[in-house]
């Protein structure tokens, strides 16, 4: 079933609207990841009903392992607890997506958005900026992975 649109729709939707707030206000709008959520919730019950039988971790507890493990990063301010809720979203939407035979999709978004955040982070400090908006970072990555 191509339950799986549900979330990736949802997303593009508010992909631009999500970069560009966290690029001006350094905030990721919860109305905005309430509405991803709650097109993940929809999918990955759908898909469960679907195919109860599926092998494989279960797209909700990829997402809460994924929250648990940001919210750590959270508690010693590394992040914003809008990347943490972010994060979370794109890891479970990710689960979502139907295997093929490339990488893990969570592996390549991780890798991707740390190819594109180093650099923009070792320039942001040579010019003095002390925090950068990891928002359309993660997006950024999020895509990549969709379409390798």
């Amino acid at each position: 079933m191509l339950f799986w649109l549900i979330p990736l729709l949802t997303i593009a939707a508010i992909t631009i609207p999500l970069a560009a707030a966290d690029l001006r206000e350094r905030r990721l709008p919860n109305a905005l990841l309430l509405v991803g959520y709650v097109s993940f919730a929809l999918a990955a019950e759908l898909t469960s009903l679907a195919a109860p039988s599926t092998t494989g971790a279960s797209p909700v507890l990829v997402c809460c392992g994924v929250l648990a493990a940001a919210f750590g990063v959270w508690t010693m301010g590394g992040v914003g607890m809008g990347d943490v809720k972010l994060v979370g979203l794109l890891a479970g939407t990710l689960q979502l997506v139907p295997a093929s035979n490339s990488p893990p999709p969570q592996l390549v978004a991780a890798i991707a958005t740390l190819l594109l955040l180093v650099p923009a982070a070792f320039v942001a400090l040579l010019h003095g900026r002390q925090s950068l908006a990891l928002g359309p970072f993660l997006l950024a990555g999020f895509w990549l992975a969709v379409l390798v």
